[in-house]
């Protein structure tokens, strides 16, 4: 089962306000210290978003449980050290970061407001943190201090786990580092009024309270979500476009945004659970439907491309930088780095399998429009060598040796210190 780390993370930095409503009581007391209610439904919350669905609430909370367990035995085991000490200034450096992080992640703009919608300023969400923070910082120099020394991994080691674990490695794929001009089938306005027509029809049927998985498994255009019931996961909020994360980042749990248009088409999206950086969406897609003049607009204009490029007066990096609709490789000559072979849409991959290093692809349609490539190298797969992988293995190996120090130390003091656990 997935391991939980708690050491060192503040979860969640805002409390949600169901939450806040919650009459708290003591679910489990270490030696003098308590853990309260609301410390195991925030951090349940939190993890809940990122275990597997087939891990029920009550395994879950027992092992958030635990392991807050664990961290309480660690402090208070640090505290009985005279020798550890954690100063005020670590701890407003360690709130710094955080909270830096937090402004980074959600923009300066959000995160005040969020402050505003919980009734706090900055200055109270460092108080409200700040013996948790103190608390972190002690088991994290006991670590240090009294588990560490003991751990090393020796080469020898290394090696051994290598040649042990070979045949389960996975061997590296086949790269291929191109670059593109991408020219969209972009939809003519009236192509885009009915899509938008319909997206909105659908939202009005969702305000006048139909089910929003029942339409999206009936007309969602994304056929994978729409199985579903439009269910699309867990998504970082920087990995949305910054125009649908406006629209979305206001919703709370249960909540459906008004459609919003996207490069392919018109999404109403939904709010199931939402972190600081995380929202677990639903959506139902209605899909620009371009007209076989469309097409060949775009054909037309990747074939010009094309011309020009054979004609070599004009740079791969001149014509991407003008005509290519990528907007996050356009400045870039088009480049889009390394990538797995495996990774390739199929059309595609069956033109770049019969390219040379250097060469320049007629256009090639697929999903996403026509492109025309350049492919700048390629490099073969196979299984990796020892000298490519020892830096990853060595780490692997000083976790896991450190995590069974780690359980080894916590439970000697399990024996030596008062646990109490109530009901969670």
């Amino acid at each position: 089962m997935k391991k939980i780390a708690l050491f060192l993370l503040i979860i969640p930095i805002f409390a949600s306000a169901q939450q806040k409503k919650l009459v708290d009581k003591v679910v489990a007391k270490v030696d003098g210290e308590v853990i309260l209610k609301s410390d195991l439904d925030q951090a349940f919350a939190f993890y809940r978003m990122q275990f597997p669905a087939n891990i029920s609430d009550s395994e879950l909370r027992k092992k958030i449980l635990d392991e807050l367990i664990t961290e309480k035995l660690l402090y208070v085991e640090a505290k009985k050290d005279t020798t550890i000490k954690v100063t005020d200034a670590e701890v407003d450096k360690y709130l710094d970061q955080q909270i830096q992080n937090m402004k980074q992640q959600m923009g300066e703009k959000a995160f005040q407001e969020k402050l505003k919608e919980e009734g706090l300023t900055e200055a109270a969400l460092r108080r409200k943190y700040r013996k948790n923070v103190r608390e972190q910082l002690y088991v994290q120099k006991l670590i240090e201090k009294k588990i560490k020394p003991l751990v090393s991994v020796s080469p020898d080691e290394v090696k051994k786990f290598y040649e042990t674990h070979l045949d389960s490695i996975p061997p590296k794929p086949d790269m291929v580092r191109i670059a593109h001009i991408l020219i969209r089938i972009k939809p003519s306005p009236e192509v885009v009024a009915q899509a938008k027509r319909k997206a909105e029809a659908l939202y009005k049927k969702l305000q006048n309270g139909a089910s929003f998985e029942d339409l999206a498994s009936k007309y969602s255009d994304d056929l994978q979500s729409a199985a579903n019931g439009g269910d699309i996961g867990i998504v970082k909020k920087t990995d949305l476009p910054e125009h649908i994360r406006k629209v979305v980042a206001p919703l709370e749990p249960g909540e459906i945004a008004p459609p919003v248009e996207g490069d392919y088409g018109f999404h109403i999206f939904k709010m199931v659970e939402k972190q600081d950086d995380m929202y677990h969406l639903k959506q139902i897609f209605v899909q620009f439907r371009p007209t076989r003049n469309d097409t060949l607009r775009a054909k037309k204009l990747a074939e010009k491309v094309y011309r020009l490029l054979k004609s070599g007066k004009y740079s791969f990096d001149e014509l991407a930088s003008k005509y290519s609709d990528d907007t996050d490789t356009k400045d870039l000559g088009g480049d889009l780095g390394w990538i797995p072979v495996t990774n390739l849409p199929p059309d595609m991959k069956s033109v770049i399998d019969t390219m040379k290093v250097g060469e320049i692809s007629a256009p090639v349609l697929t999903q996403f429009g026509y492109h025309i490539i350049k492919l700048i190298d390629r490099k073969k797969g196979g299984r990796p060598s020892f000298e490519e992988i020892q830096p990853q293995l060595t780490q692997i190996l000083y976790q896991r040796k450190l995590q069974q120090a780690i359980d080894a130390y916590v439970k000697k003091l399990r024996k030596k210190i008062y646990v109490k656990i109530y009901e969670s």
